[in-house]
């Protein structure tokens, strides 16, 4: 499978006041879904209306927005599923990837939203000379979840179950962006500091924010560059996915 584009948006207003009007909320989380979808239209080698599959993440009440998506793409016939965001987008991913294995969906696109809105387009087949496609898509065992120690070491033998070694590595993106583990990366990986990618903005970290961090630095990948994701849920490691730019 593939990623044929990816967009965010960051509603700055959300952290300046965090009670607000329902319904105020809710159009929040409407206007930033279409902005983050409008952000990826530049970069989309198809139309809209080519999409057959939609995985939304919220934490919200979905009703609403999903009735902006019905209306936006025009059709009633979409596949339309709703997960919360603290199932972690390693699950969608593997979701969106069962999906095309089965030849029920062509073209899916994944929306989670939470204080920032990330869009991502995914086919099961390449349709533009630049692609990211997912290599694999992990669960971390019981025995990686807990320590920081260990987690790495997981990072390591998922890229060697997969023919790549560490030296193959062109990014590290996690969603802990605490300076001690950023360190840990760094020293277990060996790898340079300018290799991890994090969303260093927020003092608390989310599974959103792995998403959030691929999306912001995805137009400087070039061909060949091979990303590895971790996806963290309140410290605890939830799984990864593996994407070389193609």
């Amino acid at each position: 499978m593939y990623i044929n584009a990816i967009g965010y948006y960051r509603r700055e207003d959300c952290l300046k006041n965090n009670i607000k009007h329902e319904m105020q909320t809710r159009e929040e989380d409407i206007r930033s879904y279409h902005n983050a979808i409008i952000h990826s239209l530049p970069h989309l080698p198809y139309d809209l209306t080519a999409i057959d599959l939609i995985i939304f993440m919220s934490d919200t009440g979905a009703d609403e927005i999903l009735c902006f998506i019905k209306q936006e793409f025009n059709s009633l016939n979409i596949n339309i599923l709703t997960a919360l965001p603290d199932s972690t987008i390693i699950n969608s991913i593997e979701l969106i990837n069962s999906y095309f294995l089965s030849k029920l969906s062509n073209k899916a696109l994944l929306i989670y939203v939470a204080e920032e809105v990330v869009t991502c387009f995914f086919s099961n087949e390449k349709v533009a000379a630049k692609e990211g496609r997912v290599i694999s898509i992990s669960h971390a065992p019981i025995e990686h979840k807990r320590s920081r120690s260990l987690y790495m070491s997981y990072a390591k033998s998922m890229l060697e179950m997969n023919g790549y070694f560490l030296s193959d590595l062109s990014y590290l993106i996690f969603n802990d962006s605490t300076d001690k583990v950023i360190r840990n990366a760094i020293n277990s990986l060996n790898i340079p500091e300018d290799k991890v990618l994090v969303n260093t903005d927020k003092p608390i970290s989310k599974p959103i924010d792995s998403f959030l961090a691929l999306a912001q630095n995805y137009k400087n990948f070039k061909t060949n560059d091979l990303i590895y994701i971790l996806v963290f849920r309140e410290r605890i490691l939830m799984g990864s996915f593996l994407l070389e730019i193609e």
